[in-house]
């Protein structure tokens, strides 16, 4: 029997303290208090809430790689400060746990993450709790509620961001400060409005507890809004692809390119496991990752020689005057940027802005790949196409040059996986990981 990685058996270890530390705080809270002392009413919104949990997980606001927030902090939240602690933390548990059975076909997710998000959010509630039951006698009651209040909000906002980013910096081998950045820029605007809602909620159930059902609105709202603004929409997503079909019948180079890159930018985000809206995000930046050579002279975008050093100048333009041209579409902002930058190199000595490393976009650095391999397996109006072999050779010396090494890497791992499948004339497995072998993984 194949013995499990040290990675393996380091998740399941983790996993396996958080799981053991959720348990002992329900049974701690259980110990803590006499069960004759629970309201009624707090059984019932012990179940609203659990309900309301698995409500929010089931329709999620898609963010980027795949990731999504919803608004199962809000109901955590109000559970930690309205009912009892076991309550509390037995809604949440209970939740999670469904939320997280009914999804884990769609999200591919495994025993120890369901276990690992059920015990962390139990640990969460419990402390939230405690901080929230504080008892501060010198100041004023309800300067106390909304301040304990606060606290708790951030001290969710915390251990919610750090353990997203690590678990994201894990799984893209990216520092753990740019992750925390990205997490930050994407998801707090909606974490705080849903933490703010939760503790006017929290204030107005503290005179009258069946004014939670006032909160329907603003939650609703809040939904509604952030939905659209995060997301894009389909509209656009047909207005895009209708731009991508005009680059493709000006040139017969730049439209087939654009089309081949989409495909195999496509079956490399399944390699890395990556989809959903931000999967379909990256793949019409890369349809359009081209799209800017409309400003470019037909003298220069299909002249048959080598480009003179003004005419190089002028075709290194296109990511700029694609990007302005893409950017106009508010919903497709970031797909601008992912434009802007794929002619990036790891190394910093690309072009336009002479980013380097996870200063350039994930989805730059995904078309970056794709992009160089198709041009160079691609016949040329000035040079004949490489082999598959040797376009990827070249690419794996350009790991940690030109290209994101991790990128490379799972690249290079589709096309095996795909010469595997289909049985088509790729470069033979051997002879790739001979070529692997021999070149240095560089790790980000």
């Amino acid at each position: 029997m194949e013995q499990p990685s040290e990675m393996v058996l380091r998740e399941r270890v983790v996993t396996a303290l958080i799981a053991v530390a959720g348990a002992y705080v329900l049974a701690l809270s259980w110990r803590n208090i006499e069960v004759s002392s629970i309201y009624t009413w707090e059984y019932v919104l012990a179940l609203l809430f659990a309900g309301a949990i698995v409500l929010a997980d089931h329709f999620p606001i898609h963010l980027l790689r795949g990731t999504k927030l919803s608004l199962i902090n809000l109901p955590i939240f109000l559970s930690a400060a309205l009912i009892s602690a076991p309550l509390a933390i037995l809604a949440t548990g209970t939740g999670l746990l469904v939320a997280n059975i009914l999804a884990r076909a769609e999200r591919g997710l495994l025993p120890r993450d369901i276990a690992s998000t059920v015990g962390q959010w139990m640990f969460t509630v419990f402390l939230g709790y405690k901080i929230i039951h504080l008892s501060l006698p010198e100041f004023p009651e309800h300067t106390t509620r909304l301040g304990l209040l606060l606290l708790c909000a951030f001290s969710f906002l915390l251990i919610d961001f750090i353990v997203f980013s690590l678990s994201q910096s894990f799984i893209y081998l990216e520092p753990f400060t740019f992750a925390l950045k990205v997490v930050a820029r994407e998801g707090l605007s909606l974490e705080v409005t849903q933490y703010l809602i939760a503790i006017l909620g929290s204030l107005a159930a503290y005179n009258d507890i069946w004014s939670l059902v006032l909160l329907i609105a603003p939650i609703t709202i809040t939904y509604i809004a952030f939905k659209n603004i995060k997301e894009m929409r389909y509209e656009t997503v047909r207005i895009l692809q209708d731009m991508a079909d005009t680059v493709d019948l000006r040139d017969q180079y730049t439209g087939g390119h654009s089309k081949r890159v989409a495909d195999l930018l496509r079956q490399t985000l399944v390699q890395l496991k990556l989809f959903g809206p931000e999967a379909t995000l990256i793949e019409i930046s890369a349809r359009l990752h081209d799209i800017g050579k409309i400003g470019i002279p037909d003298s220069i975008l299909t002249k048959p020689g080598k480009l003179s050093p003004e005419e190089m100048a002028i075709m290194r333009t296109h990511p700029r005057k694609g990007a302005e041209l893409i950017s106009k579409y508010k919903d497709f902002s970031r797909g601008a940027e992912m434009i802007l930058h794929h002619h990036e190199r790891w190394d910093g000595q690309g072009y336009p802005s002479g980013l380097k490393e996870h200063e350039i976009p994930f989805g730059a650095r995904v078309i970056a790949v794709a992009d160089g391999f198709d041009a160079m397996t691609s016949d040329r109006p000035y040079r004949k196409a490489l082999s598959a072999h040797q376009a990827i050779q070249v690419l794996l010396e350009g790991r940690g040059k030109q290209w994101d090494p991790n990128v490379v890497n799972a690249f290079v791992d589709m096309l095996i996986n795909q010469a595997d499948e289909k049985s088509k004339e790729h470069p033979p497995k051997k002879q790739t990981a001979s070529v692997l072998s021999q070149t240095p993984v560089i790790s980000s």
